[in-house]
């Protein structure tokens, strides 16, 4: 992390494709000189069955969770983003898209630094990608006021299954 210290992490999930190639994804979470935070899904690839492996180089999806100072006060800064509990899965099926990896995890954001918008979201690493997309899916309604604990498989037709808990109140 360029100019700045990690305060933590944790969450670790490892999953392998079909061909024994391992993936592991993580969260960070840092701060800068200036006490701005960072929360990042991480990952990295190992070909040798976990005894080696490399990081990529971008985040899986990451975020900017406002200042330290504010967060230890209990408020919220405006314009945030906080990426959390993210879950794995393989497609361990025949269909074209065999060993695509599927991520969903729980994003929260704040324009304001009032309301907040709680979203389970889902970005999936295609088999011959380098990277996980940027592109994001939407699995819960707004109807939620709540959400988290997200869970992913894929069955043996290569359909994905999101399930999460989510409640209509606070």
């Amino acid at each position: 992390i360029e100019d700045g210290f990690v305060l933590g992490g944790g969450d670790p999930i490892i999953v392998f494709d079909t061909e024994g190639v391992a993936y592991i994804c993580w969260l960070t979470l840092s701060t800068d000189l200036t006490f701005q935070t960072n929360i990042a899904l991480r990952y990295a690839v190992s070909k040798d069955g976990g005894a080696t492996w490399v990081a990529a180089a971008e985040p899986l999806d990451e975020g900017n969770a406002g200042s330290l100072v504010d967060i230890l006060g209990g408020g919220l800064s405006d314009n945030i983003k906080f990426v959390d509990k993210e879950w794995l899965a393989v497609d361990r099926s025949n269909s074209e898209f065999r060993n695509t990896i599927y991520a969903s995890y729980l994003t929260i954001e704040s324009d304001d630094g009032e309301s907040i918008n709680m979203d389970i979201t889902l970005r999936k690493k295609a088999a011959n990608k380098e990277r996980f997309s940027t592109e994001s899916v939407y699995v819960n309604t707004d109807t939620y006021k709540v959400v988290q604990f997200t869970s992913i498989d894929v069955d043996s037709e290569g359909t994905v299954h999101v399930s999460f808990a989510g409640t209509l109140d606070s």
